[in-house]
């Protein structure tokens, strides 16, 4: 066979470059993933037990959202608020807590995040042990006898909280980069020095590691503790979704129309974020609504089904969802105002959101739920932050539309060197069931999906991950520090204490 092309030169087309494939002419690499169905029912499928505990999750956090849009759609009188405690108590209403890191980026140490948070909620009782193996220089001189005693007796105290309190869930996202998008000069530095001229490409956790191994990592966290997912894009989900309890869909995204139909057809609440500067936060408090608006409606996108085949999905609306707005755009730390100023601040943004929803929905169909984002806790601004969040809690005009709050605990969990043995379990033990019959150790959890899944596939990220698969972390890094988990632990319970103004108007 011969092809003719411009200019009356013959050539044959076995001398024509292969670049030609399905109409894509540009150099690229692609592995092939595994079908969810394969991947959910036969590689990591989660056990009956685990099954309904998400289940139980799942309606405790819808439970939630109903007796909040029953309590905002009744105008609160006085004779209400004054309502005598045993008639109040009757129906609680817990305040949901997320907390642990931004993004995880070591499996080892959000681990010790879930079980962290199981002690907490009073699931499980952990003793921590030093290790025998020599430990890590990393933590050399870096950290005190006396923060090591403290993180010691977060994890031995035997105080949790009431359930009826707070519901604790743990921020999983998996999508963090291996580079920074705001500091671009380190990619340019990679590509110059580079003899191929092809720097390290931008890749997330999630992706570097593999579907694979998030899912075993994230069987492992259901065990301890609700899990909250980042929807990051419409395809995922069906590799993970079945583990989580809530999901979040991040500031950048929340305008992406894809993402609103996506929070339309998952079966768990979803939070849109508005995690910006003050120059765009007033816009993007809208975007969030409108996309709460949006989502409430069905919709029909393509995606894929378990199988691995394309589909047209359709959904039927998600009515539960809520905002999530950063404490910081509206906390001013030294602020002359103070906490009076801010206080006002939350308040016309709340009277913001509920006159926005209304506009949107004239059927009053949509309720106004709204999760407040206090970020990382310092010893600094702790007291500050504190103390807004009280007056926000006792607050009845404000309080009556708070979900939540969500808390950034920080990366790191436990000392290097140690590890947390359990000695106690006061709730079913829900494992996953594990066919292939690998030990979950995260410290060679990577080489054993390797071998076994991706044997002859050739992947440059084992160079790129192996401190992060192995549970080390850089000890002149900023981030090795235990402030933010030891500040969250004390927040955690001070709004224990604070949700009960909110649960039954207890006067104290």
């Amino acid at each position: 066979m011969t092809i003719a092309p411009a200019g009356n030169e013959i050539k044959t087309a076995d001398k024509f470059p292969t670049a030609w494939d399905y109409g894509t002419t540009s150099e690229r690499g692609q592995i092939p993933i595994v079908q969810p169905e394969v991947l959910q029912s036969f590689l990591f499928p989660i056990s009956e037990i685990l099954q309904e505990k998400i289940i139980f999750y799942r309606t405790a956090i819808n439970n939630i959202l109903d007796k909040d849009e029953k309590r905002s759609r009744i105008e609160m009188s006085r004779n209400e608020m004054t309502q005598n405690n045993s008639s109040s108590n009757s129906n609680p209403n817990p305040m949901l807590v997320i907390t642990g890191p931004k993004y995880i980026t070591n499996p080892i140490q959000a681990k010790n995040c879930a079980q962290w948070i199981s002690i907490i909620s009073g699931k499980r009782s952990f003793d921590v042990s030093k290790n025998e193996i020599q430990q890590s220089e990393a933590y050399d001189g870096t950290i005190s006898q006396k923060e090591v005693d403290c993180i010691k007796e977060i994890y031995t105290n035997n105080e949790s909280i009431d359930t009826k309190d707070l519901l604790i869930s743990m921020r999983t996202n998996l999508n963090k980069y291996n580079l920074d998008y705001n500091n671009m000069s380190d990619y340019d530095d990679n590509n110059n020095n580079n003899n191929n001229n092809q720097g390290q490409p931008l890749i997330t956790f999630e992706i570097e590691n593999g579907i694979p191994i998030c899912r075993a990592l994230l069987c492992e966290l259901a065990q301890y503790c609700p899990l909250v997912g980042e929807l990051s894009d419409t395809l995922t989900p069906q590799y993970l979704s079945d583990l989580f309890c809530l999901g979040i869909v991040e500031s950048s995204l929340t305008e992406s129309q894809l993402h609103r139909e996506l929070a339309s057809g998952v079966s768990y609440p979803v939070g849109f974020h508005t995690e910006v500067s003050d120059d765009s936060f007033s816009f993007k408090v809208d975007s969030a609504l409108d996309a709460i608006f949006s989502s409430s409606f069905p919709h029909h996108f393509l995606s894929i089904t378990k199988l691995g085949t394309v589909s047209i999905v359709g959904t039927s609306g998600n009515s539960d969802t809520f905002v999530i707005l950063s404490l910081s755009n509206v906390f001013k730390e030294g602020d002359n105002g103070g906490v009076e100023k801010d206080i006002l601040n939350v308040e016309q943004l709340f009277y913001k959101i509920t006159t926005k929803l209304e506009q949107l929905d004239k059927d009053s169909t949509i309720v106004p739920r709204i999760m407040i984002d206090i970020g990382k806790l310092s010893n600094s601004n702790f007291d500050c932050k504190y103390n807004l969040l009280t007056k926000i809690i006792k607050d009845n005009r404000i309080s009556m539309h708070l979900l939540g709050v969500m808390i950034d605990s920080g990366e790191n969990y436990l000392m290097d060197g140690y590890s947390l043995i359990q000695t106690g379990l006061k709730t079913s033990n829900a494992t996953i069931t594990n066919p292939l019959g690998i030990n979950f150790d995260f410290n060679n959890l990577r080489d054993k999906m390797n071998n076994f899944i991706t044997t002859n596939a050739n992947s440059n990220a084992n160079n790129n991950t192996n401190a992060n698969a192995n549970g080390k972390i850089n000890g002149n890094s900023s981030l090795n520090t235990h402030e933010s988990f030891t500040n969250a632990n004390r927040m955690i319970h001070k709004l224990a204490e604070l949700s009960r103004y909110r649960s039954c108007g207890e006067k104290k």
